[in-house]
């Protein structure tokens, strides 16, 4: 983007769109047909700006009404990235495999070639890919890999001026928009090639030498591609790519635990009716047992990477631990028995902070067959059950005591017979006249007397 006036020129991927102040609706003011990657304006023709596009350097010029198109410049047939005025007069160009360009941009003379210069592998750089020539403290620096080179003394040449290979070690890194803050810290904004991932971060100095740091607050820019990055001149750093804008204050404090609060979406239960109007209209959710399959819902007040964004839940009265993180807004539970629980939840940003806790108390009710009611009557009719058979058992006992008796009398009968009695005539035997005997003589005694 590039301030023009009253318009905000804006570069994309066929050409150039204006936005005039107060406006709501950009317009296209130039279509190149090619993606155009940086503006600049002309240092000394007000109208002019510069466009570095996929297909070289090309200009624009206002007439007070429209923009009208310069020719191409054939000289210059590589993708220009990057554009910046030295403090020596040269214009450095930053391309994407040729290495940059030193030239002498002379406005009054564009579109004819310009005299320039191309420094590549054999003028100081280990590789020509996606060079970047950029200021820090007024200073021309080309960042390149994990390295920043400066001009040699012959001003032929270029040579590493700062090392990062100890900020990356064993890791194949590109470096791109390295710029000092107010503060002495070294912005960049680096690419790992293999795995493909991206990192915003700044060297401190301290002690002579860099560290390197990237805050948990930095994360939401984390593996996405912004190429395009602006300084203001109140120190604020703009990012910009396909995710949107980002804008960082440097000087900012970001507090050092920030929390938030998850959104409950919806409670469902087995028939995937919502609970959160009962939860509301009650204050406390009671769920049938027929109804114990639930299914929680939930958010994060998020609109930065929300794909990174984690869960992790546990169920007090079933669950001693929280769960793994995972990445699915949800939690179902099933076959829940009767009892309280309370459901929490939490979320984990991009930034690795981590929201407030949400809780939810509900209770499952018992299934009618183990309700107390239910209990109750189980326990009178085991009451009864067991009385009942109480009673058939006294009554049973009492018929076998009956009997045994019966049949020890039978017994004692017949064992008495068998003393006084001759088994082969039936006759009584001596025993009998012995046991008898004087029992018969008392009664003839008495007979006679009487």
């Amino acid at each position: 983007m590039l301030q023009h006036g009253e318009q905000l020129l804006i570069a994309y991927h066929q050409g150039v769109f204006a936005l005039e102040k107060d406006s709501e609706n950009a317009k296209g003011v130039l279509q190149v047909g090619a993606p155009v990657f940086v503006l600049k304006a002309s240092d000394s023709i007000p109208n002019r700006v510069y466009l570095g596009t996929q297909n070289g350097l090309t200009a624009m010029e206002y007439d007070g009404e429209n923009w009208q198109p310069l020719e191409f410049t054939d000289a210059l047939p590589f993708p220009i990235r990057s554009m910046v005025n030295a403090p020596d007069g040269y214009t450095w160009l930053g391309t994407d495999f040729s290495g940059v360009i030193r030239l002498q941009l002379d406005d009054s003379l564009f579109p004819s070639t310009p005299d320039w210069t191309r420094f590549a592998e054999p003028e100081g750089f280990t590789s020509t890919f996606q060079l970047e020539p950029t200021l820090i403290d007024g200073k021309l620096y080309i960042a390149r890999s994990d390295s920043l080179y400066e001009l040699a003394e012959s001003g032929d040449r270029v040579k590493i001026t700062r090392d990062f290979g100890s900020f990356f070690p064993q890791v194949e890194t590109s470096i791109w928009n390295a710029h000092k803050d107010n503060s002495g810290r070294l912005w960049i904004h680096r690419f790992e090639n293999n795995p493909r991932r991206s990192e915003l971060g700044f060297a401190v100095e301290i002690d002579g030498d860099y560290q390197w740091q990237s805050p948990s607050y930095l994360r939401a820019l984390d593996n996405h591609h912004l190429p395009t990055f602006y300084a203001d001149d109140s120190g604020i750093l703009w990012y910009g790519g396909a995710p949107g804008l980002f804008r960082i204050n440097p000087e900012a404090t970001p507090p050092e635990e920030y929390q938030y609060s998850l959104r409950l979406r919806d409670i469902r239960d087995s028939e995937d009716q919502s609970l959160l109007a009962l939860l509301a209209e009650e204050g406390a959710l009671t769920v049938p047992y027929a109804d114990n399959r639930l299914r929680f819902e939930f958010a994060a007040p998020s609109h930065v990477q929300r794909e990174a964004i984690r869960y992790q839940v546990r169920l007090d009265g079933l669950d001693s631990n929280w769960s793994p993180w995972f990445e699915e807004p949800s939690m179902t539970y099933t076959g829940l028995r009767e009892g309280s629980y309370q459901f929490q939840v939490r979320a984990r940003d991009a930034q690795g902070n981590i929201s407030a806790t949400t809780a939810i108390d509900f209770r499952i009710l018992a299934p009618w067959y183990r309700s107390v009611r239910a209990y109750l009557v189980f326990a009178l009719v085991a009451l009864f059950a067991g009385r009942a058979l109480l009673r058939w058992r006294f009554s049973r006992l009492e018929t076998q005591k009956r009997e045994l008796e019966h049949q020890v009398h039978e017994r004692t009968r017949q064992l008495e017979e068998a003393m006084v009695t001759v088994q082969l005539t039936g006759l009584h035997n001596r025993r009998y006249l012995e046991r008898f005997l004087e029992q018969d003589l008392a009664g003839v005694h008495r007979l006679f007397d009487d």
